[in-house]
């Protein structure tokens, strides 16, 4: 069970969880989680941050060559709203 949880300046903007599959990496738990917050961020009307410690991840949604239907799908969203910026975090 994976929670992803968006905030908004000092507030909880929504929350979401996911039950995945055995066979799913962690690569495609942090894209699905990246990929909902994208989805949420698109219908907010301001600037929205979103920050990760998924490194491949954040790297996956820059490249032109890219396979996963998932990363598609956040790359397009991405495209289309130039108010959603992401950013890494390094994980201590």
């Amino acid at each position: 069970m994976r929670t992803i949880l968006y905030t908004a300046p000092n507030i909880l903007a929504g929350k979401s969880k996911a039950k995945l599959s055995p066979a799913n990496t962690v690569f495609q738990a942090e894209m699905l989680a990246l990929k909902a917050a994208i989805e949420w961020a698109n219908t907010a009307n301001e600037d929205v941050n979103i920050w990760s410690d998924s490194e491949s991840s954040l790297q996956a949604l820059k490249s032109f060559n890219v396979k996963s239907k998932i990363t598609q799908e956040a790359q397009m969203t991405l495209l289309e709203n130039a108010r959603i910026r992401l950013g890494w975090v390094k994980h201590t």
